[in-house]
Formats: structure tokens, sequence, C-alpha cells
């Protein structure tokens, strides 16, 4: 009866938490979402499609995407650099590129786009000769937008993809290498396939928080209608003229992008890597487990080896060079033989010369 009583209470605990949980959210995430969507289809879709099809919303639509078809190819290859750099080396050089990611999450998006400034004005920025030397304009144009979303986006891919990176085992790698395979063949056949869902979750998340960027750019851009108003912008400046329906229109385009990356997080950590294939064979121990595991390894890298054998080749047509020899397969030692069988042996020849 007590135990019942227990497990009553208990049931009914966790659902009061599933209700304040859901109220809460409901409260600060649902209200707002339906308005947005309610805001922008308020005269309907010809409404929305107007809102939308104005110049400076167009304009604001083009140059949103060219910053982040740039920012985000940008940030994806310094990410997976970065994260390379964390989880392979245990030197100065990895702590401070840490450093240096943890940086944009630490500081308000309003500061990066002041350093931004006191870097590349003209007038009082640290590069600012150089910027006149070259005749470039850098603030309040698009390279000024690309800069600022470019610093405040930086840790995302590399967050993303250092958790998948660390779980691939250091003995895949080394067994792709031991079959011949270059470091792109290792990247791209052993390394990649493990993380590739980390990448796109911190691509997508990327391009969400670079489309919807507001403090940096309104710092940088200058807020030209036509020239430098970018997405983020376009909704303030809608919105403070009283333009409801335009101004909402863009905020659930920026609202949809956020809900696709959301929606797009990977269910589980283990998600990130492929599952590995069962061994067929009987379990091994010791030593042998060893290498029956490093064979394992070896037959996913099997197309390495036919690679290794056409360069040998290629290299033994070719005048003047060595040929490469291709790598050989790795066997287990067979049960019996080796150090672990010599006393073995020596007594079985010390009791067959007392019989004679």
């Amino acid at each position: 009866m007590a135990v019942d009583r227990r497990s009553r209470s208990a049931a009914l605990g966790r659902a009061v938490l599933v209700v304040i949980a859901a109220a809460y959210l409901l409260f600060l995430v649902g209200l707002p979402l339906v308005n947005v969507y309610g805001e922008a289809f308020a005269r309907g879709l010809s409404g929305f499609r107007d809102g939308l099809a104005a110049p400076p919303a167009r304009h604001a639509v083009k140059l949103t995407l060219l910053v982040v078809a740039i920012a985000v190819p940008a940030n994806t290859a310094f990410g997976l650099a970065a994260a390379w750099v964390i989880a392979r080396r245990r030197s100065a050089a990895a702590r401070i590129v840490q450093v240096v990611l943890d940086l944009p999450l630490a500081l308000s998006s309003t500061v990066i786009g002041l350093l931004v400034v006191l870097a590349w004005s003209p007038t009082i920025g640290l590069l600012g000769g150089v910027v006149r030397a070259s005749h470039v304009k850098v603030l309040f144009a698009w390279p000024a937008l690309v800069l600022t979303t470019i610093v405040v986006t930086l840790p995302y891919v590399a967050r993303e993809v250092l958790p998948a990176l660390h779980q691939v085992d250091r003995a895949e790698e080394e067994a792709a290498t031991v079959l011949g395979a270059s470091r792109w063949q290792i990247f791209w056949r052993v390394i990649f396939p493990a993380i590739r869902s980390s990448v796109l979750y911190g691509v997508i998340l990327c391009a969400a928080r670079a489309a919807g960027e507001f403090g940096a750019v309104s710092v940088v851009s200058g807020k030209l209608i036509g020239e430098t108003n970018t997405l983020t912008l376009h909704v303030e400046r809608a919105y403070a003229e009283y333009e409801s329906v335009p101004a909402f229109a863009a905020a659930s385009l920026l609202t949809t992008v956020g809900l696709v990356g959301a929606r797009s997080a990977p269910k589980s950590k283990g998600a990130m890597r492929p599952k590995a294939r069962a061994s067929t064979s009987r379990p091994l121990r010791g030593r042998y487990a060893q290498h029956e595991r490093f064979l394992v390894i070896a037959n996913r890298a099997r197309p390495f080896r036919s690679v290794s054998r056409r360069r040998a080749r290629a290299g033994a047509r070719r005048p003047g060079r060595s040929a490469r020899p291709a790598p050989c397969p790795v066997r287990p030692p067979r049960p019996g033989r080796g150090r672990a069988a010599g006393p073995a042996r020596r007594r079985r020849g010390r009791t067959a010369a007392r019989a004679r």
C-alpha cells in the first residue's frame, strides 16, 4: 500500500514538472512564434508576398544570402582545422586556438562590431593605412558585414565537430597510414564518415546564426537602405516605420531558418559515428585480440591497398624513381608459435630425450 502511494506521488510529481516545463516553453517560445507567423499572414498570402517583394526587402535577402554564402564555408574550413588541432595536438597552439574559439561566445556581438570598426576604420583603425592605400571600402559596405559575421559565427562548426572527432579511434587512422593511404584519403574515407552529421549540424547552426545576426552588423553597416541593410536590419527599419506586415514577413523567414536548424539536431551522440561491423570470428584474448582488432580496421581501409599498389607500379614505370613496395597484409600469429611456445617445445624435447 505504501509502495503504491509512493509510486503515485512520484508519477504526480513528474506530471507536474512536465506541465510546468511545457507552460514555460509555451509562454516564452510558442506564443512569440504564433505571433510572428500570425502577423506575417495578417493580410493573407498576397500581403505576405507583397511585403517580401518590395525592393528593400529583396535587396536585404540578397545581401544576407551573400554574407551567409561567404561566412559559412570560411567557418566550416576553419572549424574543421581548429577541431583537428585541438583534438590531435597537446601543445600551446591548441590551447590558443581553443581560447580564440571561446572569445566570440564570451563577447557581446556589439563589442565585436566595435572591434571591427577599431581595426578597419580608415581614420582611427589599426589597419587604416592599409585600407587607405588599397582604396577598398570596408566599413559601411558588405566586406565589414562579412568580417563581423565570420567572427561572430566562428565557434559553431568547431564546437560541433570536436566531440565527434574525440570519438574517432586513432587506430583507424594508423591502420590506413600503414596500408598506404594519403592524408586526404584518411580524412575523406576514415575521419569524415564519422563526423559527417556533426559537420552538417554545425553548418546549419552557423548559417542560422549568420542570417540572424543583428548587433555586430548594425555597428558596421551604417544601415543604408538598399546598400548595407541585411534582413535583420530591414526588420528593424520596417517595424520602426510601422510597416508591420513586411517586418513580420521578413522575420518569419529568419524564424523558419532557426526552426530548421533546431530540427536538424542529431538525435544522440552515438548517431555521429557509423555502427561497427559485427565480427563473425571467435573472440580472442591477449595479444591475439589486438591483432584481430587491427585486421578488422584494415578491412575497412582495404581500398587503400589497391591505391598503394597502383602507386608502386606507376613509380616502377617511371625512369629514375624507385618503386614503392606495396604493403603486405598483416596476419595474426598462429597459436603455438612465438616466444610463448619456446619453453613448451624445450620441455617436449627433454622428455623425448629421456625416453630414448
